[in-house]
């Protein structure tokens, strides 16, 4: 993919293989060549470990920060992925074989929907962000891009 175009690359609803190591999430790799385009990884709020009790917002903005580590804070940006209430909504049977390919039925419970996004700009705050860190992770990165590549 990453010479099909010689605009930066978006991953918009992914994490770090280095915390869970699913084919879903991420390299460190991979992550360096989005950030090597000027590209966004979007950190997803579900499959953030592969373990219920690290499922936290803790977790979550531990994948931000190793983005941010790898290429820096204009590559990161949310990508909550808010589906709890549609995976609710399946049968049960699929819910419990989807459960069992991901490893883990668990979403980080503090971000689990739209009204809880107050909540990571808080843990931000708590772990030392700057405003001007803040804004970009939970939209700033995300204009960017799209004027650059819309």
């Amino acid at each position: 993919m990453v010479g099909l175009t010689s605009k930066p690359l978006i991953v918009s609803h992914t994490n770090v293989r280095k915390f869970y190591s699913i084919e879903r999430n991420i390299s460190d790799e991979q992550i360096k060549i989005i950030g090597q385009r000027g590209g966004v990884v979007g950190v997803n709020a579900i499959l953030v470990s592969p373990d219920p009790e690290t499922s936290t917002i803790d977790r979550y903005v531990d994948h931000i920060e190793h983005v941010i580590g790898l290429i820096g804070i204009d590559g990161v940006g949310i990508g909550f992925d808010f589906c709890e209430y549609l995976f609710q909504q399946l049968p049960e049977k699929v819910r419990n074989e989807l459960a069992a390919k991901l490893t883990t039925p668990h979403f980080v419970p503090d971000l689990s929907n739209h009204s809880h996004a107050p909540n990571l700009t808080r843990r931000l705050i708590e772990r030392g962000f700057t405003d001007d860190e803040i804004e970009k992770i939970l939209r700033g990165n995300w204009l960017r891009i799209f004027e650059q590549i819309l």
